[in-house]
């Protein structure tokens, strides 16, 4: 990172893709940018806010991670009344986030997934159900196209931040600690404990452990696809007039 230029009284925050989050009892639309999602296999602790899971000491002192799956969307602004979802209106401005869901949350947007096809190409009304835990409900909203892919301006400004998504996605999500770092933190009296990205950590839960043949490395978010969503290599290739989102993230 460099210096930037900026004229006096101008603001900057630190570079990062800020999380979606939800509020109860008020509706957002958003808009899937990519079948190609990742799972997060992440410890908190208020003293060391989240990290990513190195299968070592972490586990010993905090449990087995919690698993989250990340994905790219786009938020619409509201332009009419929140409550008035007969005549929902939305547009720009727009902001590129990212979607975290839990295992409940994940399953209902698979279920929207089977039942409409595929959601890259749709928008989302998204009902925040515990804005605690960030529980959401999916509904899928039924014009032919998504405003981001339909509007060119709006276009033009995803393919425009669609990089920083790739280059950010990983250290906005939590960041990587080596055990001596994570011992030093957990050692530190818990009022000392630093800022996090996430307001409160998921439940402590039990997770299955992975079987050795399909083990991945919980160092980053591992990449996967939505069940249902189009093949890769050509005969899954995006239209020559298509923004591809996939393309962005897969090439180095």
């Amino acid at each position: 990172m460099s210096l930037t230029d900026l004229t006096f009284g101008d603001k900057v925050k630190p570079v990062a893709i800020e999380r979606f989050k939800g509020e109860e009892g008020t509706p957002d639309v958003i808009g899937l940018m990519s079948s190609k999602i990742k799972a997060s296999f992440t410890h908190y602790d208020p003293r060391t806010g989240y990290f990513y899971c190195f299968k070592g000491e972490c586990c010993q002192n905090l449990g087995l991670p919690s698993v989250r799956y990340i994905l790219p969307v786009v938020q619409y602004t509201l332009l009419g009344k929140a409550n008035d979802l007969a005549n929902l209106d939305y547009g720009a401005p727009i902001t590129l986030k990212y979607l975290s869901l839990g295992k409940e949350s994940y399953e209902k947007l698979k279920v929207k997934w089977d039942l409409n096809g595929d959601l890259t190409h749709k928008d989302l009304l998204v009902i925040c159900d515990d804005a605690g835990y960030q529980k959401l409900s999916f509904e899928v909203l039924q014009a032919k196209e998504s405003k981001w892919r339909s509007d060119p301006a709006l276009l033009q400004q995803v393919k425009e931040l669609a990089n920083d998504y790739k280059l950010l996605i990983d250290l906005s999500v939590a960041r990587n600690v080596t055990v001596d770092k994570m011992l030093e933190l957990l050692a530190a009296p818990i009022e000392e404990r630093p800022n996090t990205r996430q307001s409160k950590p998921a439940p402590a839960r039990q997770a299955p452990r992975l079987a050795p043949s399909s083990q991945v490395s919980h160092s980053q978010p591992a990449q996967q696809a939505l069940p249902g969503s189009p093949p890769t290599g050509p005969a899954g290739a995006a239209k020559q007039d298509d923004f591809d989102f996939d393309s962005i993230i897969d090439n180095p």
